[in-house]
């Protein structure tokens, strides 16, 4: 890398633009060609905005659980707040009891929702009540993971 120092003035350049300005189309294909691949499945689906990137974080592992945070040189305690075993994106949302207690509660509500679903066999009368079920089931999830305090022993 050659640096030339000089007396102007300093500007950014983003080096991915021949214009120099960052896009986000410019950061996209640099990731993709990267080898990133953006799970199509994800985005394709008709869930809310914030769930869909939640989900590709998940996907991507790079939430925020303790084990990514000691990566980046954190010393907190680094167990699970529920159970205490080592806290992971795996161990959070499937091999912790409480994450399939929670898993159980939403599939069980789930599967009601379904059966009432089924029984009105897509009737356009039903439309906003179908909207609502879809809702009340995201909220009684999210109600259960967060009814839940975190302390470190």
């Amino acid at each position: 890398m050659n640096l030339e120092l000089r007396e102007e003035r300093d500007v950014f350049k983003w080096g991915l633009c021949k214009t120099g300005v960052f896009t986000v189309r410019s950061m996209y294909k640099y990731l993709i060609n990267k080898g990133l691949r953006v799970s199509q499945e994800i985005w394709q689906t008709k869930i809310p905005l914030k769930t869909k990137i939640f989900m590709w974080y998940v996907k991507r592992g790079v939430l925020l659980t303790k084990d990514n945070l000691a990566r980046r040189n954190w010393n907190g305690y680094q167990g699970c707040c529920f159970c205490n075993h080592n806290e992971s994106i795996q161990h959070l949302f499937f091999d912790c009891l409480l994450a399939k207690f929670v898993w159980r509660i939403v599939l069980f509500r789930g599967t009601f929702w379904l059966r009432h679903w089924a029984k009105l066999q897509r009737s356009d009368d039903h439309v906003q009540w179908l909207t609502q079920g879809a809702h009340n089931l995201e909220m009684a999830a999210l109600r259960v993971f967060s009814s839940f305090g975190c302390q470190a022993p």
